[in-house]
């Protein structure tokens, strides 16, 4: 498969698809404290289903077709093909050396759509909450603004006419 490069920006609007289709959820342990990227039961049937249909193990670096269809065979979520091509992740390629055979291939969108899915399966986030560092930056930051106002207040003699 051809390797996929994605800036971080793309890496962000991928999450948020792949979040907003429901084939990846955002998780939280309250264990650890730790966020991470799981993937959904309604997502790994779709990704066995891609498998399937482009006649594959595996795309990417993501779990083998057997293995997924070992733990659950995925019976009761129907799958429909047009959604693929709703989504414009596959494409038909007309072959004409192999006696008329219509094939499946992967779009590029669909190329960065199971890149994404797979490289962000269990991918632990960021942690984008105020933390004890960033909230004395910004009180520090605070207490110096408030620092550099009063004394540029008080030497151009405080708004008043004298």
């Amino acid at each position: 498969m051809i390797r996929v490069r994605l800036s971080g920006e793309e890496w962000r609007l991928l999450s948020g698809q792949l979040e907003t289709e429901d084939w990846l959820v955002d998780s939280y342990d309250p264990r650890n404290g730790k966020r991470c990227l799981c993937p959904t039961r309604f997502g790994e049937a779709h990704y066995v289903r891609a498998c399937k249909i482009l006649g594959v193990n595996k795309i990417f670096k993501g779990k083998k077709y057997t293995e997924l269809t070992a733990v659950d065979n995925f019976s009761d979520i129907f799958i429909n093909e047009k959604y693929f091509y709703k989504l414009g992740l596959f494409t038909e390629v007309f072959n004409d050396m192999y006696h008329s055979k219509i094939t499946v291939k992967l779009t590029r969108k669909g190329y960065e759509w199971f890149h994404a899915y797979t490289k962000l399966r269990f991918k632990k986030r960021k942690h984008y909450g105020n933390s004890a560092v960033r909230r004395w930056i910004g009180a520090m930051a605070s207490i110096i603004f408030a620092c550099f106002y009063v004394l540029a207040l008080r030497l151009s003699g405080g708004g008043r006419d004298e």
